[in-house]
């Protein structure tokens, strides 16, 4: 399968979109021969726009920490910094996993910890190697309003909304997540912490919920401290449904993440892993993310079933993750809705999504409404 990236090489100048994949290419492959160019033929304040876009940014340092020659001295300025922020908050969010997993277990409360940290401990060389600004934690639904009293005990403050508890789908938190804040006594955020009953928002079709797969666990080493989290298998299909359903593959990241976490599993792992592909209706998004591995970054993982067909609609999707025209929120990118449906396994999923998705914008308008109402009286 030829490359998109392979073929835009070809052309000069090098854009920062290719760039920034070459770059990205090399951090999974170190034979890859990186393109030669000028540094005065590149757009530098776009190549850092979109290296944020992607939150590509520990993996574009740790790929050029050798050849500092090939970058503008004012972007390596700014990664030294950021990355020494980076690394000391990272160590900070790593010590709030571990007591607020710690305060669960005291309680005998399942709360299991995904992507960020857990999933780079699992798969990437460093755990400084992937970006990571909040926590994420999978609870079971029953377990969500002791949840709220235990956040409380801990420091954490609700963030912008005062959930209803008792009555819990009243609450628009209910339906997107549980976010709690930590504050340090000037007023900064020391961490954000999002609790979960289900691995998307309300307004996607995502067939299961956290309590089917919270006793299929490993522990990780996170820094100093060992963490409960899901093991390879349920990693990756919740990276499925995160970086494909809820963010259509939109980021270089969400790639780089895919391709690490194909790459460390076993045979047997990766069968079960289709397995629950198709048992929740995650198939054409698994394909999807496979087609972008060998499109956008050359990656071709073994023992994989490999079905998709390229086509115009793809190669468009390719495109738009190169160029980051997909990377944000749903409102900005309403486009999103149209790579999300096209990810649907079939007409009857198609359907189901069209019919969840109303009435969670339903659900959000009369919310939106009755906030207002409150603001007013």
């Amino acid at each position: 399968m030829a490359s998109l990236v392979d073929e835009k090489l070809l052309d000069q100048p090098i854009t920062p979109s290719i760039l920034l994949c070459a770059w990205a290419r090399f951090f999974l492959d170190a034979a890859f021969k990186l393109p030669s160019y000028n540094i005065t033929d590149i757009d530098w304040k776009l190549f850092a726009r979109q290296m944020q876009q992607h939150k590509l940014e520990s993996v574009v340092w740790h790929s050029i920490k050798h050849q500092l020659s090939s970058f503008h001295p004012s972007l390596i300025t700014q990664l030294k910094q950021y990355k020494r922020v980076q690394n000391k908050r990272k160590l900070r969010l790593a010590q709030e996993i571990w007591r607020i997993q710690q305060a669960f277990r005291n309680e005998q409360i399942p709360i299991i910890p995904y992507k960020g940290l857990c999933l780079a401990a699992q798969v990437y060389p460093f755990v400084q190697q992937r970006e990571t600004n909040d926590i994420d934690f999978a609870i079971n639904r029953n377990h969500i309003a002791r949840s709220a009293e235990i956040m409380r005990s801990l420091g954490y403050v609700e963030y912008k909304e005062k959930s209803n508890f008792v009555h819990l789908s009243r609450s628009r938190s209910y339906h997107i997540d549980y976010s709690w804040m930590l504050y340090d006594q000037a007023g900064h955020v020391i961490c954000n912490a999002e609790i979960h009953w289900q691995p998307a928002n309300s307004a996607l079709y995502i067939p299961f919920d956290f309590s089917t797969i919270l006793q299929h666990t490993t522990t990780v080493q996170v820094f100093n401290y060992r963490i409960e989290t899901f093991d390879i298998v349920h990693q990756t299909l919740i990276a499925i449904v995160h970086h494909g359903i809820v963010d259509t593959w939109s980021q270089l990241r969400h790639l780089v993440d895919f391709a690490l976490l194909l790459r460390t599993m076993k045979i047997e792992e990766l069968k079960l892993l289709e397995e629950l592909c198709r048992q929740y209706h995650l198939w054409q998004c698994y394909q999807q993310g496979l087609y972008l591995l060998e499109t956008v970054l050359q990656q071709h993982t073994q023992f994989v079933q490999y079905t998709y067909k390229n086509n115009l609609y793809q190669e468009q999707l390719a495109q738009k993750v190169i160029t980051a025209k997909l990377v944000g929120h749903w409102k900005s990118r309403p486009q999103k809705l149209y790579y999300y449906l096209r990810m649907r396994d079939t007409w009857k999923d198609i359907f189901r999504s069209i019919v969840q998705f109303l009435v969670f914008v339903k659900f959000e308008f009369l919310y939106q409404i009755r906030q207002r109402f409150r603001i007013n009286v």
